[in-house]
């Protein structure tokens, strides 16, 4: 294995490589930041392109704009509150709140160096251990995804705290709209309600983006139609001069104390994500959660 892995290695640096990783981590950060667009996307519209590109240079292109897109979508996570991507919804329930405590540099940071050590983790698990992680994913069967699935539901819905109910009638909420759509083991259209379009199911861009963007959006404008629109100027005016006034850029830096009191709960989610993301057609929502779980309860 060495001597397939020291050319592959060299293959991988060479400048052609470099470059179009680099172009693809620009691709895929840009429209990971945007709601509704992600690095599968751009992967899809550039797949007939890449055929007349070497190998390698194709293959680091599309892992250049996948991984991107994954730490592009916090950027709008925390930033607005809304997840560019599936995998980043769980960074904007925390991320989001620290920008509106001032410190967005750090969350960004942070979100930063924990995405580029667990990929890099993973990548490495991936190369030493793929064959023994596709032995154990093989023998998952429906009863151990249904318990993974179930165990997920339940710890997303334990993250209320003092509000259990309302999470686990949010999570059969979420299993309800997850119903809609054609049944994938006898085709029969469940919850469709004669709309054609239903046929295919809620895709999960769409039921974010309007989750957290016209929630927030819907909240804003009846905060507009209270007020008057001389007043909303007036307080708008008044919050950027006071923001402007009060932000320092030197206390939002992230230290060296603070990215290492983050190793263990990236470890927890570098675990949780190598090993789910072995397991075919887990998705990295799934992993994300369940690592946000976990993070918190330890």
């Amino acid at each position: 294995m060495l001597d397939s892995f020291i050319p592959a290695l060299m293959l991988a640096f060479s400048p052609e490589v470099i470059l179009y990783v680099a172009i693809g981590v620009f691709m895929g950060v840009t429209l990971g930041a945007i709601p509704g667009l992600s690095g599968d996307m751009a992967i899809a519209i550039l797949l007939p392109i890449v055929f007349f590109l070497e190998p390698a240079a194709a293959l680091g292109l599309l892992t250049g704009i996948y991984k991107g897109g994954m730490f592009g979508g916090s950027i709008s996570a925390i930033s607005f509150g809304v997840p560019g991507t599936p995998g980043s919804a769980a960074t904007a329930i925390d991320g989001y709140q620290a920008k509106l405590k001032g410190t967005p540099n750090k969350a960004l940071m942070t979100a930063l160096y924990s995405s580029v050590i667990g990929d890099s983790t993973s990548d490495l698990v991936l190369i030493f251990l793929a064959l023994p992680l596709a032995i154990v994913a093989l023998t998952f069967g429906p009863v151990e995804f249904f318990a993974l699935y179930a165990f997920s539901l339940l710890l997303i819905s334990a993250l209320t705290k003092g509000k259990v109910a309302k999470g686990v009638a949010m999570a059969a909420l979420g299993v309800l709209l997850a119903m809609i759509g054609r049944d994938p083991m006898g085709g029969t259209l469940r919850l469709t309600f004669g709309i054609p379009e239903l046929a295919g199911g809620l895709a999960l861009i769409p039921v974010l983006v309007g989750i957290f963007a016209v929630s927030e959006l819907i909240i804003q404008l009846a905060k507009a139609w209270m007020e008057r629109a001389n007043r909303i100027m007036d307080d708008t005016r008044d919050k950027a001069q006071s923001l402007l006034g009060d932000y320092d850029a030197s206390k939002d830096k992230l230290t060296f104390a603070e990215f290492r009191s983050t190793l263990k709960a990236t470890g927890i989610g570098t675990t949780m994500g190598t090993l789910i993301g072995a397991l075919p057609g887990a998705g990295s929502s799934l992993a994300a959660f369940i690592s946000y779980g976990l993070a918190q309860r330890f």
